[in-house]
């Protein structure tokens, strides 16, 4: 064999170990963003079923006509239907704990959101994470103002005005459409 012959076989050597270097490192990295987005759908999975079990809760509240304005005035509901109650009586018990429950859930969806952040793909998603975050930590704050053994504040005496901000209604949308991408982006 010549030189030149050594030189081609060399050469086509370093490439093929240099190529399946690449090939290699290609396909692991490939392999890490598909895990790191099932990660984020099973994430996501979680937001979409509080965010489900929250209106559900919600609509079941609502279907008692006393409980239309269940965002609107917090205060008149607990005075007019549940201030003259004995705090041992079942109704008042069972609505202050579906309250309470709702509470929880809106921050377990908060924190997911924001553990989920980083990996927030479309814009428009991220508008309408930050705006339920608004509505889900306002209506928070109302209600455990409202349910606490203090007076509530002068603010909440309104019967006809939203006092937070109302749940994003592209919120739904935007997370299916990012649930969407994201199952791409996992190979699903």
């Amino acid at each position: 064999m010549e030189l030149k012959d050594w030189l081609s076989l060399g050469i086509a050597l370093v490439g093929l170990v240099g190529g399946s270097g690449w090939l290699l490192y290609y396909l692991q990295s490939r392999k890490s963003k598909r895990s790191e987005s099932t990660v984020a759908l099973k994430d996501l999975y979680k937001l979409q079923s509080i965010l489900n079990q929250n209106k559900r809760m919600q609509e079941a509240l609502k279907k008692d006509s006393q409980f239309q304005s269940l965002e609107y005035a917090p205060d008149y509901l607990q005075q007019q239907f549940f201030g003259a109650l004995p705090d041992t009586d079942s109704r008042k018990l069972a609505w202050k704990t579906i309250i309470e429950n709702l509470i929880d859930q809106n921050e377990e969806a908060v924190k997911l959101i924001h553990d989920y952040a980083i990996h927030i793909v479309r814009p428009e998603f991220r508008k309408a994470c930050d705006e339920y975050i608004d509505h889900a930590k306002n209506w928070s704050a109302v209600w455990r103002a409202t349910i606490g053994d203090k007076a509530v504040p002068i603010e909440f005496h309104v019967r006809e005005k939203l006092l937070v901000p109302a749940f994003p209604e592209e919120m739904d949308t935007e997370l299916d459409e990012e649930i969407k991408i994201k199952k791409r982006q996992a190979g699903l």
